[in-house]
């Protein structure tokens, strides 16, 4: 135990990060994660050897690969077919046409002839009740409390890799490859749990921000001696591998299948990036530089798509009255707007919090905001109120 912390989950602080800290799980974690017995090797060779022991000794007839169209699960496509035969293989992403990972996901396995399927999420049907089990359940093995749409898109990819299968996760490749490393370097425990604490804003900004920033400080100054050795690692890796990806992200991304693969939680790999300095950053430049040459015909830039060309009138719209980007929460994990089982879960969930009032304003105009004004804040805004409501109705998080 991380002295000074008790292991309650706190309203406050699910509302404030996403999840609710467990320091003594996060801290185990690590210690796994970053033993000093591997030395780095050749990338490419290392995450080849690793998909091999991990995935092919299994012997799976077919297993599934979780692709988002991002560089991570791409990468695992490239070390798969280096492998094994495409015909070995399932692709499955879970996703609107309107996001650009998924038209890169589809156009990527049509270009090197592997099966590929989309699950669409707004034709996922959502019963609150599965879900309350189902969060109940990953609860009890993994201790972790995801968002309720990750809850919902995880069983879909679940169900549709079929019993049993072998599914291949990218879990924790970008946070190892630097992406989700603060614009500006830290340089002291205060400043990494600041820069922490912002970038995983959840629903609200915390009641008390200097209280739990001196708790991420406290866990910092009792897990620093685990970077010694690990010139490429800093103290925001240890928050957001310790606690983000390990207690938010990967109960979620693997425990939700039977028989789950991580290849970029092998300590292999991790040496290929933490062990060497100066080889992350937040644009990934020597990670994608890396996949590039490591599996050129998997990177390979696919022709643009065909597009109908704007007439001359459409040139003169103002940007901001011309259609709205995609929305990452919208188009990944599903319209309340285009699924209306969505839509009753969340009001349902909305509508319990206000009976609570422990939210500090009236949760079910989230809803109608989202509804009327999709944009990023507003979705993120619904799915943390109505995460915690989830929490708070079967019991894993008490109302302070």
């Amino acid at each position: 135990m991380v002295p000074g912390m008790n292991g309650g989950r706190r309203l406050d602080d699910y509302l404030c990060l996403g999840f609710a800290p467990d320091w003594e799980r996060a801290q185990a974690y690590l210690r796994g994660l970053l033993a000093h017995d591997t030395a780095p090797e050749a990338p490419g060779t290392a995450l080849c050897r690793v998909m091999e022991e991990h995935c092919h000794a299994r012997r799976a007839p077919r297993p599934v690969l979780l692709l988002s169209g991002g560089l991570d699960s791409r990468l695992l496509l490239g070390a798969f077919l280096a492998t094994r035969p495409r015909t070995d293989l399932l692709g499955l992403t879970f996703g609107t046409e309107d996001l650009p990972d998924v038209r890169i996901a589809r156009r990527t396995c049509r270009r090197l002839g592997v099966e590929h399927r989309v699950l669409d999420p707004n034709t996922v049907v959502w019963d609150l009740d599965e879900i309350a089990a189902r969060a109940v359940a990953l609860n009890r093995k993994t201790g972790a409390l995801p968002p309720v749409d990750a809850l919902v898109m995880y069983e879909e990819l679940r169900r549709a890799a079929g019993a049993g299968a072998t599914v291949i996760s990218g879990y924790l490749g970008d946070a190892l490859s630097g992406k989700h490393l603060p614009e500006a370097p830290v340089k002291t425990e205060t400043e990494a749990a600041a820069a922490f604490r912002r970038a995983n804003r959840a629903f609200r900004t915390a009641a008390n921000p200097s209280g739990v920033d001196r708790r991420l400080v406290a866990f910092l100054r009792s897990s620093s001696g685990l970077l010694e050795g690990w010139p490429g690692a800093c103290l925001y890796d240890l928050l957001d591998i310790g606690l983000r990806q390990a207690l938010r992200i990967r109960a979620v991304t693997g425990d939700a299948f039977e028989d789950c693969v991580r290849p970029y939680e092998d300590r292999r790999w991790v040496a290929c990036w933490l062990r060497r300095e100066g080889v992350r950053d937040r644009e990934q430049r020597a990670y994608r530089a890396f996949c590039r040459e490591a599996f050129p015909k998997t990177f390979a830039l696919p022709p643009p798509e065909r597009r109908a060309p704007r007439r001359g009138w459409q040139r003169l719209i103002p940007a901001f009255l011309r259609a709205p980007q995609p929305i990452l929460n919208r188009e990944n994990r599903g319209d309340p707007a285009r699924n209306a089982s969505l839509r009753s879960v969340y009001a349902a969930l909305l509508a319990d919090l206000d009976r609570r009032g422990v939210l500090g304003e009236p949760a079910l105009p989230l809803l109608e905001t989202a509804l009327r004004n999709p944009d990023r804040r507003a979705f993120r805004r619904l799915r943390w109120a109505a995460s915690a409501a989830l929490y708070l109705r079967v019991g894993l998080i008490a109302a302070e």
